[in-house]
């Protein structure tokens, strides 16, 4: 019952689920293309495994940094979404292999701040005694927009090119984070 009070009633919780959901269903291009843009801007596909080392690292270092952050605002969240949206914009005005590979490495360093800066938001609105069902509900949210990413970015690649799939992915998550400046 309490929950339920807390839910319908924050909305500070709405917020972060409507980031939480829509970011995570931007990312999904992002997740489900890359390697196939690499390979195609790069003409070679031995070397793609090595990716991973770039992404785990880069995602590490923006998780690290925000956790010496003291404070989180809803700005401090606006500010990561933004970063990504507008490295990835950026990709398909420059399709260049070295210039897409930074964009693509800096753009999960906001991702791997994202979380972080999400789980430090809401922890700070969300009582003790709901906490857990409160990030569950979080998990839950996250994981249909997963969900809900992947048929519509995946539906959108029988019309058009992966690389035009990410802008268009981009500049839902660029909108989103001027959404969440203006809220």
């Amino acid at each position: 019952l309490e929950f339920r009070r807390v839910l319908f009633r924050s909305p500070t919780l709405k917020w972060i689920l409507a980031v939480v959901f829509v970011s995570s269903a931007t990312f999904q291009p992002f997740n489900m293309f890359w390697s196939l843009i690499f390979r195609d801007l790069s003409g070679d596909a031995s070397w793609l495994g090595s990716m991973w080392m770039f992404i785990v690292l880069a995602s590490a270092v923006g998780n690290w940094l925000t956790r010496k952050s003291t404070s989180v605002h809803r700005t401090s969240i606006a500010i990561s979404v933004l970063y990504m949206g507008i490295l990835m914009v950026l990709t398909s005005f420059y399709p260049i292999l070295w210039f897409v590979f930074t964009a693509f490495v800096l753009h999960e360093s906001g991702r791997g701040a994202l979380e972080t800066l999400i789980d430090t938001y809401s922890n700070r609105f969300i009582p003790n005694e709901i906490r857990a069902t409160a990030s569950s509900l979080v998990s839950t949210v996250m994981m249909l927009g997963n969900l809900v990413g992947l048929q519509l970015f995946g539906a959108l690649t029988e019309v058009f090119m992966p690389l035009t799939v990410w802008s268009i992915s981009a500049g839902v998550l660029t909108l989103l984070g001027f959404w969440c400046l203006k809220k």
